[in-house]
């Protein structure tokens, strides 16, 4: 797999989005992306994906946008209007949370990145690990007291910093 490649897979969510608000159904916006990995592969180079080290999304766009006009430009046994009103109100709903969930995230970086670096890294290491209290002491020869401390100190200030950011944007139907 082409370096690029392994970068664009991290925004597969986001492209096959870009494939749902071209017409594209659920039921083939993962071909769809999957085609377009393979045309990316075949015929771009990694100076053309990746430009002064970001995505080139525009040229990512207008290969999504080529690969579902081939889609539908093949045979007639594709049939572009199948999925119903719900579905695709769903579908919008899942890219509506995933987008504030992303924005949630951000946010939260932001609130550590102006915290003391001790009190920021051992939030990040107890919320990206997943291991408990008193064997992320063990490991870091640190007290169990005192890893739950800082994080339930972090926590608070979290909670605090984005409390209107989060009335603000999140509803209760998350």
């Amino acid at each position: 797999m082409s370096d690029f490649l392994t970068i664009l897979a991290k925004e597969n969510k986001m492209w096959i989005a870009h494939a749902l608000s071209l017409g594209a159904t659920l039921s083939n916006a993962d071909d769809i992306i999957q085609n377009t990995y393979i045309k990316l592969h075949k015929y771009a180079t990694f100076d053309k994906i990746i430009v002064n080290n970001k995505i080139n999304y525009g040229y990512v766009y207008l290969t999504i946008r080529s690969e579902v006009a081939n889609y539908y430009n093949k045979e007639s046994k594709f049939n572009r209007y199948t999925e119903t009103e719900t579905e695709i109100e769903q579908d919008l709903d899942s890219i509506v949370f995933l987008n504030k969930q992303h924005n949630l995230h951000l946010k939260i970086e932001e609130v550590l990145d102006g915290l003391e670096w001790y009190d920021a890294e051992v939030f990040r290491l107890y919320r990206d690990s997943g291991l408990s209290f008193r064997t992320m002491a063990k490991q870091i020869d640190i007290s169990h007291v005192s890893l739950h401390g800082t994080v339930s100190k972090v926590k608070a200030i979290i909670k605090e910093e984005l409390k209107d950011w989060f009335n603000k944007n999140i509803t209760n139907d998350y």
